[in-house]
This record gives structure tokens, C-alpha cells and sequence, in this order.
């Protein structure tokens, strides 16, 4: 029978990735679940009851945003259900339905039939209630095997695969600044084997690219003050939204560019202004400056327990400005590793992980004897015990008797493969 696929999703705080085997070369493929690639992880509920997801929900939050909610994935152990047109919405059924919309799209546009083994992805301090509505959202999504994987784990497996022949060394730290938290791993290399250091692993989940974000709109809100206009936070929803747009895809040109302009229109005519590489890492310096005094303590940690690191790698987005970069080396002293795909690198991983589950089942059904007809099966099996009955058994010829016995082995052994199948 042929393998369901499996399938790793980076279920982020700010966006959702999933990843699928490529049908040709069986490396990890990312599969396009939002307009642009990755899919911003927020709802919308109409005034109707229909839900909306990634960017149709954030189409909609203009026009009604008592029905919006972003940042689905923070609602996990959240104990007050999620009013939404005075509906009352048990927090954990909002993240079912959004897991609900991933699988559906993935099957119907990716599989074309139903997902196998899936490895969902979280940050490192998750802890055990939130983990439990994950595993019960994904139940009541549809997913039928389900397993959860630590973010900075899954990134540092993909870019250990990914460049096996290039980085030497078996010990790593993993820093995954994401959108919602930064996490921390300590992951080991043996052989073609990666693990996560189990009590080498941390963060802070209230420290992410949205802090970055927030930082930008208040210098942007200070630059209207300046201009005796309103701050972004009094501009009509419409504007507001367009112009956080506008500063996040600027924040990510600034990390390759030298200088950027930023437009956009505001309710009282439109704002532009310039900002070059060493204002805007004034304007973050904060935020990143609290992510190196994290990554310090938690490598007092590492050494306390006499792990020798060969690398820092990188993974997601906030993790690629050159500030971040340069200021990790002078703490650490390490070698900074940059990963071309830091913004995927969770999502690849997870499939990776979700593959070797699907790898192991498929040894194993492989190594199974062919299976026989039930006909031929009770009538060889009578047939023998007939004959190991017979009062002339003893005097017949070695050879037939020792005939006999292999063939009955044989079926008791295929009895016990067939058992096992159907356990599995």
C-alpha cells in the first residue's frame, strides 16, 4: 500500500510554513499556503460564521475587526474563550480550525489525497498545557498522527543536512530568532545522526521580531509627531495596517541594504522618509541587545556542562540583520553560521524529522514476508497437520519429516508477521 506523505509545519507565532518531500529529488519543498509563500497565522470570523484565514483574514480586518484575530498560535493554554461578534470561542477551537485550513489546502492543492506523519513545530518553552491543546487542536483538525518537534531542533537538523559536507564539528547552538520568541538549542552531530542536547535548551518566549516591529513604530509615530500629524496608532485601521506592511517589509531590505526609503499613505496625505542601516539598528538596538544578554546566560549553561561548541547557527527572521550577526561573534566567540534558508529552515526540518518516521515504517513493511491467501493458507496448514498426526510419521524418511516441520514454522512465523501488520 502506498506510504501517506508526511508533512512538517512550522506553526509560527507570525506565520505558518509548511514542507513536503519533492516528488522528484525527495528533498524538502516548501508548499505555498499564503499568496506570497508563507501564511500569516491569523483568523477572521464573519458576521455569518464563516471563517477566513492568513491573508484573507487580514484583507478583512479593515472592514470588521471585531472579527479578527491574529497570532492564532498564542492562544494555546489560553483559559478564556475569544469573543468574535459577541461568539464565544473556545481558544483551543480557533486553533483547530486554523490546522484544519492547513491540512485541507495541503491535501486538496499539495497531496491530492490525505497527509501522513506530521511533525508540528514550537517554541522551546512551550510548556505542557499549551503542548496539549496543540495535540488536541490537531486531533480535532483531522490530523491522525501527529508529533511535536522544538523549533531551534528542527532548524539546526535542516541546516546540518543541508551542509553535512561543508560544517565540521559536532556540537552546535542553535539561536532561532523567530517573530514570536527566541529559542535556543544545543544540538549534537554523530555521524549522519543529529540530536537536541536534551537539558541544553531555552529562550524567551516573550522576545521576538514583533518587539522589532514595535520599535520601529514608535520611531515612525515620533517622526509624525514631529510633523504635527497623528501617530500611527490614532491613523484609521485601513492606514495603520498598510503602513505596518510598508515598515515590516523595509526592516528586511535594511538587513541587505545600506539605505531605504519608506512610502505609504496616512489619512492626511502620505509620509516618506530615509533611514539608513546604522539609524535603524539605533532605532533596535534595544531589542537585540536583550537577545545577545540571553544567548551570554545560556551559554554559562553550556559550559557549566562541559559542551564544547563549534558554531553559532542562525535561524529565522530577526536572526539575519548584520547587527545581530556582528554582536553574537563578539560575545561568543564563536563561528557564526549563516543559513540561506533561515526563514524555512523550521518548517524543512520538521519534514525531515517527519520523514524518518515514514522511512522506518516503510523498512519495516519491506522486511515482511509476501502475504499468502487465506485459501491456500488453512488448506497447507491442514494438510500438515494431517500428515504430523499420521501413526507413520516415524518411519517415514528424514528428509520429508524435516520438509514438514520447515513448512510449519514457516506459517507460524508468517502468522506472526501478519499479527504484527495489523498492530501497525
Amino acid at each position: 500500500m502506498k506510504m501517506k506523505p508526511p508533512l512538517g509545519i512550522d506553526f509560527g507565532t507570525t506565520k505558518t510554513l509548511a514542507c513536503r518531500l519533492d516528488d522528484q529529488t525527495q528533498t524538502p519543498a516548501e508548499i505555498r499556503l499564503g499568496r506570497l509563500g508563507p501564511m500569516p497565522t491569523s483568523i477572521h470570523l464573519e458576521a455569518g460564521g464563516c471563517f477566513l484565514f492568513g491573508d484573507d483574514a487580514e484583507d478583512n480586518r479593515v472592514f470588521a475587526p471585531s472579527g479578527y484575530v491574529p497570532r492564532v498560535k498564542r492562544y494555546l493554554a489560553w483559559k478564556t474563550p475569544v469573543v468574535l461578534h459577541g461568539r464565544a470561542i473556545p481558544s483551543v477551537d480557533l486553533v483547530s480550525e486554523f490546522l484544519r485550513h492547513v491540512r485541507n489546502k495541503v491535501e486538496d492543492e499539495a497531496f491530492n489525497g490525505p497527509v501522513g506523519h506530521t511533525v508540528i513545530t514550537v517554541p522551546a518553552l512551550l510548556g505542557p498545557a499549551a503542548k496539549q491543546d496543540l495535540f488536541q487542536a490537531a486531533a480535532a483538525a483531522g490530523f491522525v498522527s501527529v508529533e511535536i518537534l522544538e523549533e531551534p531542533v528542527a532548524g539546526g537538523l535542516s541546516f546540518l543536512r543541508d551542509n553535512a559536507a561543508t560544517v565540521e564539528g559536532t556540537h552546535f547552538l542553535v539561536f532561532d530568532w523567530g517573530g514570536g520568541t527566541l529559542d535556543f538549542a544545543v544540538i549534537h552531530r554523530r555521524g549522519s545522526q543529529i540530536e537536541c542536547v536534551p537539558e541544553l535548551i531555552g529562550g524567551d518566549k516573550q522576545l521576538g521580531g514583533e518587539d522589532i516591529d514595535d520599535s520601529i513604530a514608535e520611531e515612525v509615530s515620533g517622526i509624525l509627531r514631529q510633523r504635527g500629524r497623528s501617530q500611527l496608532d490614532q491613523q484609521p485601521e485601513e492606514y495603520r495596517v498598510k503602513a505596518l506592511r510598508t515598515l515590516v517589509m523595509g526592516k528586511e531590505l535594511l538587513s541587505r541594504k545600506m539605505t531605504h526609503t519608506f512610502r505609504f499613505e496616512l489619512c492626511e496625505g502620505p509620509l516618506e522618509f530615509t533611514w539608513s542601516r546604522s539609524e535603524f539598528e539605533t532605532f533596535i538596538s534595544q531589542s537585540v541587545e536583550k537577545a545577545v544578554s540571553h544567548t551570554q546566560r545560556f551559554l554559562e549553561k553550556v559550559r557549566a556542562a562541559s559542551v564544547h561548541l563549534n558554531g553559532v547557527i542562525l535561524i529565522g527572521g530577526s536572526s539575519q540583520f548584520p547587527m545581530v550577526e556582528r554582536r553574537l561573534a563578539e560575545v561568543t566567540g564563536l563561528r557564526i553560521l549563516k543559513y540561506d534558508r533561515s526563514k524555512e529552515a523550521v518548517a524543512r526540518g520538521a519534514l525531515l524529522k517527519a520523514d524518518l518516521k515514514n522511512a522506518a515504517s516503510q523498512t519495516l513493511k519491506i522486511s515482511r514476508p509476501p502475504k499468502v491467501l487465506e485459501k491456500y493458507r488453512r488448506e497447507e496448514i491442514g494438510h500438515m497437520q494431517s500428515q504430523e498426526n499420521s501413526p507413520n510419521l516415524k518411519e517415514r524418511d528424514a528428509r520429508t519429516a524435516a520438509f514438514i516441520l520447515e513448512r510449519k514454522t514457516r506459517y507460524e512465523d508468517l502468522s506472526y508477521f501478519m499479527r504484527e501488520a495489523m498492530l501497525c
